[in-house]
């Protein structure tokens, strides 16, 4: 089905996490830095630079980050 509701979201070490997905080939070389940036300004927002505390809303059929629209929500299939 198509979620909806709030998903609170905490993630330590994000740049960390940027890490790992840039040795996993899931982040290209050239994206980093304005992945980098855009995440930067959200982690600022706790208080904590190096934290990341975001409320991922989804709301007939799309989902935003902290207001931001991201697009169409995922599909999930129970299995």
């Amino acid at each position: 089905g198509i979620p909806t509701g709030q998903l609170k979201v905490q993630a330590r070490n994000w740049r960390g996490l940027l890490d790992l997905a840039q040795g996993a080939g899931a982040l290209p070389a050239d994206q980093r830095q304005k992945v980098e940036l855009v995440l930067g300004l959200m982690a600022g927002r706790s208080g904590r630079p190096e934290d990341m505390d975001i409320d991922l809303a989804f709301e007939n059929g799309r989902m935003a980050v902290s207001g931001i629209p991201l697009g169409r929500a995922p599909r999930l299939i129970l299995r």
